[in-house]
């Protein structure tokens, strides 16, 4: 689906009657799930637990398997979350008449295919690997189109700034506009603590062997985002170890100043 700021708008456009069941609470989900029991209900309209499933396969790229427990049941908490969020303003979109008609559900569909430059089979093999179906893709194409028509709808309706109000808060803001000195952070983290079944670093011995054994394969010209993929105990394992940009004053205070002299060397 598309991204947009679904909690600021939720939250302004819907008051939820929300019940979120425990299933993906307080744990990782058991071996042998139903399916089709549900996770939370938005409004009456309840949230499967393959709908969680299907979201955390595209959210971990199928790499779920290699979360610990503690890991597998917050990304499952997260996506939940964000389901839920997605349920809103679905139904907000509902109300406001932004859903898409059959056809343009069609086109939109014809048109990723086409973007895709796969095969017919391709295409679906890579959907089914995703978790989709021919009718779970067109659903969940229809709710993207359909928020996406309520946010042109909300933010068409926001009058454009003025020049003199644009001048102002730029003289009123303008540390705001000036990159601060920092670096662009990237990490592959290793945990000594013994997260649970499938954790290999469990004390400190393990987790410098773990870390050596990386170091050796960065040496080596081993990728690092690959590697941050495999083997990063951390949510950015995701995106290839990434942690964005860091000013050097957000580096002292997460580092201290010498860690914080040293990177920035």
């Amino acid at each position: 689906m598309q991204n947009f700021n679904f909690r600021f708008l939720a939250a302004a456009l819907l008051t939820l009657g929300v019940a979120i069941l425990g299933a993906c609470g307080g744990g990782p989900v058991p071996n042998g799930v139903d399916p089709n029991e549900t996770a939370a209900t938005v409004n009456g309209q309840a949230i499967k637990m393959e709908d969680v499933d299907r979201a955390m396969k595209q959210q971990t790229q199928g790499q779920e398997s290699r979360l610990s427990p503690l890991e597998l049941a917050g990304a499952r908490l997260q996506v939940l979350q964000s389901l839920i969020e997605q349920e809103v303003m679905y139904q907000k979109a509902q109300k406001d008449n932004a859903v898409p008609s059959e056809d343009e559900i069609t086109a939109e569909v014809n048109k990723r295919k086409v973007d895709s430059h796969l095969s017919a089979e391709e295409f679906n093999k890579q959907m089914n690997q995703a978790g989709f179906d021919e009718k779970s893709f067109r659903e969940n194409i229809k709710k993207g189109l359909a928020i996406q028509k309520l946010v042109d709808k909300i933010t068409g309706k926001i009058e454009a700034p003025k020049d003199q109000e644009i001048q102002d808060f730029y003289n009123g803001n303008k540390d705001a506009f000036v990159k601060k000195k920092g670096i662009k952070l990237a990490a592959i983290v290793i945990d000594p603590a013994n997260s649970g079944e499938g954790d290999t670093s469990t004390d400190e011995q393990s987790a410098r062997l773990k870390a050596n054994d990386i170091i050796g394969k960065l040496k080596a010209g081993q990728d690092f985002a690959s590697l941050a993929r495999e083997f990063s105990e951390d949510q950015s394992k995701f995106q290839g170890g990434d942690l964005g940009y860091l000013a050097e004053d957000d580096l002292r205070q997460a580092f201290g100043d010498q860690t914080s002299a040293s990177l920035m060397l």
